[in-house]
């Protein structure tokens, strides 16, 4: 593993065998520049509904327990498309099957996951199955971005304050657990627009460099653990016959988390409970596994 991954967003193909842990991370709402949405709200503004939320939530799981989802979901794949993958018409090519929340949970189906009720039902029951008999601990910070607007006069950027969590608690987990890590953000890159994971990665190398966090640095020992930080899309940009199962599963992950925080988890989904048990410091998760601002 060479030092590219400080300078810029780089995808990596394969895991390293020396590597203890993956930290994947993965993203629900969208504020695009936050600092033109305070200048808007405090100009009288309202916020749409999608701009109101953010998560972040990362999922910290083991090489071998990677591997083992890894079969687990290709063989789901497997089960319901020949080798796995299906035509997409509009780039006209043959691609493997990526799992993506919004998508596959929904309730109109469409191509791919337009595979009829029955299999579908039964589809949504083998990935639950296969999360749950996943062994990974979940991160996740939760902002309101309304009431964080409204509570301070210079608010911080929500991802700012996100990373900072997600990453300091990582550090302190790999520090008890004596382990490393590679981090891995699912990439918001296309061919014409890099920005989102130029900022993202930005961020995340400044706490890597710098150790600040909002509740005390980590000494250079500490962030040492992290071996390196990555940007993946779902599909591999090299060979759109290969996806990211990891990805795949924080995207499953923190769709129901996002969902919840926006009810103030007065109606806690199914799909959440699923995942419950997996927070960091369960059954005591909330403010530690789970953050949420302010």
């Amino acid at each position: 593993m060479n030092n590219e991954w400080k300078t810029k967003p780089i995808e990596l193909e394969t895991i390293p065998d020396n590597i203890d842990y993956i930290f994947v991370v993965d993203e629900n709402g969208s504020f695009g520049n936050f600092k033109s949405l305070v200048d808007k709200y405090r100009n009288g503004y309202r916020l749409q509904e999608v701009e109101k939320y953010f998560t972040l939530t990362g999922i910290l799981i083991s090489y071998e327990e990677y591997i083992n989802w890894k079969n687990r979901i290709n063989e789901i794949k497997n089960k319901y498309w020949e080798n796995g993958c299906w035509f997409n018409k509009k780039k006209n090519r043959s691609e493997k099957i990526h799992f993506h929340s919004s998508d596959t949970f929904s309730r109109n189906p469409k191509d791919p996951f337009n595979i009829g009720k029955e299999s579908f039902d039964s589809l949504i029951l083998d990935i639950t199955n296969a999360i749950e008999s996943t062994n990974f601990k979940i991160i996740s910070s939760n902002i309101n971005i309304q009431s964080l607007m409204e509570k301070y006069r210079t608010p911080f950027d929500p991802y700012t304050i996100s990373i900072e969590f997600i990453l300091e608690r990582l550090v302190l987990k790999l520090t008890k657990l004596d382990s490393n890590t590679v981090v891995i953000f699912e990439s918001r890159k296309c061919k014409d627009n890099i920005k989102g994971d130029n900022k993202v990665h930005r961020k995340a190398i400044e706490f890597y460099s710098t150790g600040k966090a909002m509740y005390g640095n980590m000494d250079s020992l500490m962030l040492n653990r992290i071996k390196g930080i990555y940007f993946n899309p779902k599909l591999n940009s090299n060979n759109c016959l290969e996806s990211y199962e990891l990805i795949e599963l924080v995207d499953l992950v923190t769709y129901p988390i996002y969902k919840s925080f926006k009810s103030n988890f007065e109606k806690e989904r199914k799909d959440y409970k699923v995942i419950e048990s997996k927070f960091d410091d369960f059954p005591n998760y909330k403010g530690h596994g789970l953050k949420i601002f302010p």
